[in-house]
């Protein structure tokens, strides 16, 4: 502390307190204990007795704003939003996207001539009523009041337009040329155009397209139906061959199992092998034909199911 010990630090935050009830405190604190190291004790109770206190009120005490740079709203930023919304119309009236074929003068006659608009005009001008008090057509307009601007008979939500009734089923035409499906539809209008339910609209009018519907990307492909195997007249006609394997946890010997079965009696032949040989196979088949005759017909899935290791060879199917 500059200028003495704690009895004068005490004396000094007094003064402060005397002269700065109603201000910052800290602040004329600061103030003093500078004038204090620089020109001693006299110095800071000149500067204490040359500070005027005023009073201001809560109501005129308002907070200032972000470094005091907050813009000013004048009659000439007025006049440039005014301009801006002007030029924003044109813009979206001018561009040369395939659904701005509308042009302005289409616009605001399908806006005079919709009932809707016209009482929703009455009430952006002299204020909106309660949302029960309105009919179901304007109660999604109420939802997004603050919202809405109106420039030379066009209404606008932000920087998009409200469609009129009359022009919705034009509008969701134009974006959907091409057959660019529900979801390139929506994103065309999206950025151009609000008006209620519209993603409703373009579901029902793309779910009607014939063209879509034929072309539908989105259904699932259309799998073959399966085949059943014809019965055989009797048993041990048709048999089938196949492995299964490899079964961990069982012992060396038993890691795989050649698996016959008898297509008519579901009669099945099984022998465990160390690995899926093509000998395995054909010492197998010689024992149960040994012991159940020679079927007339030997399948079995497809060639990989009967693999061929070394100089084996693969036994053809009948």
């Amino acid at each position: 502390m500059l200028g003495g010990g704690r009895g004068r630090e005490r004396r000094l935050r007094h003064s402060c307190e005397e002269i700065n009830k109603e201000g910052d405190v800290y602040l004329t604190f600061r103030l003093l204990i500078i004038t204090q190291g620089h020109f001693g004790d006299e110095g800071r109770d000149q500067v204490a007795k040359s500070i005027q206190r005023e009073h201001i009120s809560d109501k005129a005490n308002v907070t200032a704003d972000y470094l005091s740079r907050a813009p000013c709203i004048s009659e000439t930023d007025c006049e440039e939003n005014e301009y801006d919304d002007d030029v924003l119309v044109a813009c979206l009236f001018n561009s040369e996207e395939p659904h701005s074929a509308i042009t302005k003068q289409e616009w605001e006659e399908a806006t005079r001539n919709d009932n809707v608009f016209t009482e929703m005009k009455k009430y952006i001008m002299e204020g909106w009523p309660r949302e029960k008090r309105l009919n179901e057509t304007l109660q999604p307009y109420w939802k997004i009041k603050n919202d809405i601007t109106i420039v030379d008979e066009v209404f606008l939500r932000g920087e998009t337009l409200i469609a009129p009734m009359s022009v919705r089923g034009r509008l969701v035409a134009l974006a959907h040329e091409g057959h660019v499906g529900m979801t390139g539809t929506k994103q065309k209008l999206r950025e151009r155009y609000w008006w209620p339910a519209m993603d409703r609209d373009v579901d029902i009018f793309v779910s009607q397209c014939s063209v879509c519907d034929k072309a539908d990307k989105t259904m699932s492909a259309h799998h073959c139906p399966m085949l059943s195997v014809e019965l055989p007249e009797g048993p041990w006609i048709k048999i089938g061959i196949d492995f299964i394997g490899p079964m961990n946890g069982l012992p060396l010997n038993m890691r795989y199992a050649i698996v016959i079965i008898d297509y008519f009696s579901k009669w099945i032949e099984v022998k465990f092998v160390s690995h899926p040989t093509t000998s395995e196979v054909t010492t197998f088949l010689q024992e149960v034909f040994c012991k159940e005759g020679f079927p007339r017909q030997l399948g079995f899935r497809q060639r990989s199911a009967i693999p061929v290791t070394r100089n084996d060879q693969v036994p053809e199917s009948k």
